[in-house]
């Protein structure tokens, strides 16, 4: 994603994503920036990943907004390290270990509330 258009000498599809986001969302952008996190966690199933995936994202948007830059990245790896919390891989792993296989959606559900208060 972030080389994407090299070939064509356009912008690469995050930069033109920051942009869309930034122009839709405006000043209230920055409150959103661990959502973003913690839904890459989510995909990902890691913190790690997710930066990769949303770094360059959220330092475009924050930069388009004028906003801090890094506290809008902190957000995002803020967001990043609660989402792990509902990665489904992580969660089918935790249960399988302690033997509650099956229950994943119910422990996701549960797990939504401390990801909502982060």
């Amino acid at each position: 994603m972030i080389q994407s258009g090299q070939a064509q000498d356009v912008d690469s599809m995050l930069v033109v994503l920051s942009d869309f986001m930034a122009n839709s969302a405006g000043g209230v952008y920055p409150m959103f920036a661990a959502l973003v996190g913690a839904f890459g966690a989510f995909l990902a199933g890691s913190n790690t990943v997710s930066d990769i995936l949303f770094g360059t994202f959220q330092f475009e948007v924050a930069s388009n907004l004028g906003a801090s830059r890094t506290i809008v990245v902190a957000a995002q790896a803020v967001g990043g390290a609660i989402g792990n919390l509902v990665a489904i891989h992580n969660v089918v792993a935790a249960l399988a270990v302690v033997g509650l296989v099956g229950e994943e959606g119910r422990v996701i559900r549960l797990e939504l509330i401390p990801l909502a208060y982060y």
